[in-house]
């Protein structure tokens, strides 16, 4: 595994992995019941990712190895007040309280506060009432869900979904947001910012620069 690709193509590049006629290794998955929850390593299942088991994959061995992978996950969850993340791959716990983050991979922030996230920093999902206090560079959010509140987007930053009633105080430079849900609301999107839809009672103060959006649906009487 690697911290940076859950692509099982691209491990067997980095690995040089070559499948002979006999299956030598197996491609396997651990993932949370929830991704809301993947803050919690007992909640998580491990499957084998392709059509048939290798005939040395036995119970002990399905055992081990989800064994091995709850201890991992269990030491990049992030809780209580840290005052700097810097490399590597973290989940970030609802108690946590971080003051600065940057050059790193989280995964999922599942509550907990963030003070600010920079530098070549990437973020999985935001979840609940997660609050950070702004995303910056070249940072790249997958999705923003609940009642999650992001002070700020900048730089070439990228936001998958914002939805529920998070709240966005502003996206700059060349950030695109694929959609925008419920009752969001976002202050300003600047620049070159491309926003796919925005939803239901959403509300976006201002869209400048070249900045598109494909489709804003409005009841009307």
């Amino acid at each position: 595994m690697s911290p940076w690709t859950e692509s099982h193509s691209e491990l067997e590049i980095i690995f040089k992995l070559k499948e002979g006629a006999r299956l030598n290794y197996a491609k396997v998955e651990f993932t949370p019941a929830k991704m809301e929850e993947c803050y919690k390593p007992e909640t998580y299942n491990l499957k084998i990712d392709e059509n048939r088991e290798p005939d040395w994959f036995d119970d002990e061995m399905n055992e081990s190895v989800a064994d091995k992978m709850r201890k991992y996950i269990k030491s990049i969850v992030v809780d209580g007040d840290v005052k700097l993340l810097i490399g590597g791959q973290f989940i970030i716990a609802p108690n946590a309280k971080i003051e600065s983050a940057h050059t790193l991979l989280i995964q999922a922030i599942c509550g907990g506060n963030v003070g600010s996230i920079s530098g070549s920093a990437k973020v999985g999902s935001i979840y609940g009432s997660a609050k950070v206090g702004g995303i910056s560079g070249s940072a790249k959010v997958g999705g923003i869900s609940g009642s999650a509140n992001v002070g700020s987007i900048s730089g070439s930053a990228k936001v998958g979904s914002i939805y529920g009633s998070a709240k966005v105080g502003y996206i700059y430079g060349s950030a695109k947001v694929g959609s925008i849900y419920g009752s969001a609301k976002v202050d300003g999107i600047y620049g070159s910012a491309n926003v796919g839809y925005i939803y239901g009672s959403a509300k976006v103060g201002y869209i400048s620069g070249s900045a598109k959006i494909e489709k804003d649906e409005r009841t009307t009487k």
